[in-house]
């Protein structure tokens, strides 16, 4: 029966949220690791190894359970390689989303978007140092999983594919506000939960498409 992954992630999100307000930072990487777990687990009981997209996904949700073990362990050199880590993971979901089928009247989107990448560059930029061009490429790609996303919702695929890519991409901005802009407990407490519900509205978008 299906709702083993979902299970996990609930039960470890309030345990890492927990955490993450007393600083605590063993039980963190602990009970994130078991959370992202979570996440794989419920792509694997939704047969993600028999299609296509299914293991583009799956591969997805891997670097993104990568990328939260780098991000939760402290230091710039593990930042980088978690923020390397989920780059992947949204470059991989942009071309499974692509193969599901793209509308051709998203030339608004794309206006939109554009917009939306220049905004959250002039955000982050006075604050970003070094990390303005990795961030910049970032945004890109971020753009691109949901564009990609949201012209497969609007061909025909399940919303669950674009409202996971524009969950994701919000949980972005607050770790974005953390990391560059100001460190405060409500980053976490909106963009935690919210990046775990888009990661299994991604996963469950499984059942959907055979």
């Amino acid at each position: 029966m299906n709702g083993l992954g979902v299970a996990i992630a609930a039960l470890f999100v309030p345990v890492l949220l927990w955490a993450e307000k007393k600083e605590r930072r063993k039980l963190k990487l602990f009970s994130k690791s078991l959370a992202s777990l979570g996440f794989v687990v419920f792509a694997l009981e939704l047969n993600a190894w028999s299609t296509t997209y299914g293991l583009s996904i799956l591969t997805g949700l891997v670097f993104g359970l990568i990328g939260d073990v780098c991000l939760a362990i402290k230091g710039k050199s593990w930042f980088v390689a978690g923020l390397v880590s989920f780059l992947c993971g949204h470059a991989v979901y942009a071309l499974a989303f692509l193969g599901l089928g793209q509308s051709t009247t998203m030339w608004g989107t794309i206006a939109l978007l554009f917009c939306a990448v220049l905004v959250i560059l002039f955000w982050a930029k006075p604050h970003a140092g070094a990390m303005s061009v990795p961030i910049a490429i970032y945004s890109v790609v971020i753009a691109a999983m949901i564009y990609t996303a949201v012209s497969a919702t609007f061909s025909g695929a399940t919303v669950l594919v674009a409202a996971g890519a524009i969950i994701f991409a919000i949980s972005d901005l607050a770790v974005l506000r953390e990391r560059f802009i100001r460190k405060q407990y409500v980053n976490k407490l909106v963009g935690l939960p919210l990046y775990y519900l888009a990661q299994l509205l991604i996963a469950a978008s499984l059942a959907w498409v055979v």
